[in-house]
C-alpha cells in the first residue's frame, strides 16, 4: 500500500503542471528524413525520421507507411484542428512512431515531447494498427479522441498493436486516455488525469499490462476491461497491478474505479483505490478473477465491490472500507475470501 497518499499526490499534480506548459526547452533543432511536413496537406513517413527540439503545426494527417519510422524528441506536434476528428495520426501496419524526451531520464520534464490540438475544443484520432510498432516515455498526450456514441477509435488513442509501450508519460483531458484492442501493450508509470470517459480500455483479447498508473478524476470508469465486443465474447486478461486510482466519476450518479465487463478475467494486484460514486470494483457475467492485495476506499462510494453473477473472484489480502452500504454486492457464493475485511 502507499504512503504518504495525500503528500505524493500534491508533488505529481506539481510536476504534470511543469509538464503539460513546458513544451520545449532550449535546443538546437536536428532533423532529418521526410522533414519538414507540407504546409497543408497529409505528412506521410515513409523513411527514417528524426525530429528534435521542434515546434510543428500541422494542417493535415500524419501518416506513418509500412517501413516508415518517425521518432521526436524534445518536439510539440499540434494539429490544426477546426472540427472532431478533422485530421489523425495513423501508425500502420510495419511503421513505427517513438514519442521521446530529450534525455531519457523521467525525473527532468522541460523536454517532454508533446502530441496536442491546436484548439482545445476540438479532438483529433490517434491510430496505432496492428503490426505496427509504438514508444511513447517521459512525454505528453492531451485534446485526443472526442465523443462518438462508443465508437473507441474515435475516442482516443486508439493502439492495436502488441508492440507498444506508454511509460512514465502524462495524458490530461483526452476523452480515453488509453484503448487497447486485441493489444497486449504495456501501459506503466502513466498519470492519467481528467479523462472524459475512460483512463484505460482494455477490450477485445487485449492481455497486456496496466501497471503503476496514477488515474485522477476520470469521468465514468478509471480502468475497464471488456471481454464483449457487440455480439462476440471475447475475453480481456490483462495484469492490473500497483495503480492509484482516485476520484472517479467528478459528481456522476454511476462511476466505477475499475469495470470488468463479462467473460473477462483479469488479474488485479497490489491496486489502491479511493473516492468513486458507484462501485470499487464491477465484475459483470461470468468473470473469473483474482484480486490480491488491494484496498478499496469507498468515501463516498456505494459499494467496494459488486459481482453481477461472476463466475468466481478470489479476494486475498483486500481491505474495503467506508461504503456506504454492502462491502460486497452480488451474493457471497460468487466470492471467495482470505484475510479480507
Amino acid at each position: 500500500m502507499r504512503k504518504n497518499l495525500t503528500i505524493g499526490i500534491v508533488i505529481i499534480l506539481l510536476v504534470n503542471m511543469v509538464v503539460i506548459w513546458v513544451t520545449s526547452s532550449p535546443g538546437e533543432a536536428d532533423s532529418y528524413g521526410d522533414y519538414p511536413p507540407p504546409g497543408t496537406g497529409n505528412w506521410v513517413i515513409t523513411t527514417e525520421t528524426y525530429v528534435g527540439n521542434e515546434t510543428i503545426y500541422l494542417n493535415g494527417n500524419l501518416i506513418i507507411q509500412n517501413g516508415g519510422i518517425l521518432t521526436f524528441r524534445n518536439t510539440t506536434l499540434k494539429l490544426n484542428v477546426s472540427s472532431d476528428g478533422q485530421y489523425y495520426i495513423e501508425v500502420q501496419s510495419g511503421g513505427s512512431m517513438r514519442i521521446l524526451d530529450l534525455d531519457g531520464d523521467n525525473l527532468t520534464t522541460n523536454d517532454a515531447s508533446w502530441i496536442t490540438s491546436n484548439n482545445t475544443n476540438y479532438g483529433f484520432n490517434f491510430w496505432v494498427r496492428d503490426g505496427a510498432q509504438f514508444e511513447m516515455r517521459n512525454s505528453n498526450l492531451t485534446e485526443c479522441g472526442y465523443f462518438w456514441f462508443g465508437v473507441p477509435d474515435r475516442e482516443g488513442l486508439f493502439i492495436e498493436t502488441d508492440n507498444a509501450i506508454i511509460d512514465h508519460s502524462l495524458l490530461y483531458n483526452n476523452y480515453k486516455g488509453v484503448t487497447t484492442y486485441g493489444s497486449d501493450a504495456i501501459v506503466s508509470n502513466n498519470t492519467i488525469e481528467w479523462s472524459g470517459h475512460t483512463g484505460i480500455l482494455a477490450r477485445a483479447w487485449s492481455n497486456g499490462t496496466i501497471e503503476n498508473n496514477i488515474i485522477i478524476s476520470s469521468n465514468s470508469y478509471g480502468i475497464r476491461v471488456d471481454g464483449v465486443d457487440n455480439t462476440k465474447r471475447w475475453s480481456s486478461n490483462p495484469l492490473i497491478r500497483g495503480n492509484l486510482i482516485l476520484n472517479t466519476g467528478r459528481g456522476t450518479s454511476t462511476a466505477n474505479a475499475i469495470h470488468i465487463q463479462d467473460y473477462s478475467s483479469p488479474r488485479i494486484i497490489g491496486n489502491e483505490i479511493v473516492n468513486y460514486t458507484e462501485d470499487g470494483i464491477y465484475f459483470g457475467e461470468w468473470c473469473q478473477a483474482t484480486v490480491e492485495d488491494t484496498l478499496i476506499d469507498a468515501d463516498g462510494g456505494y459499494y467496494g465491490i459488486v459481482g453481477s453473477v461472476p463466475r468466481t473472484v478470489k479476494l486475498i489480502n483486500c481491505t474495503i472500507k467506508n461504503a456506504k452500504t454492502l462491502d460486497v454486492l452480488g451474493g457471497t457464493s460468487y466470492f471467495i475470501f482470505t484475510n479480507t475485511s
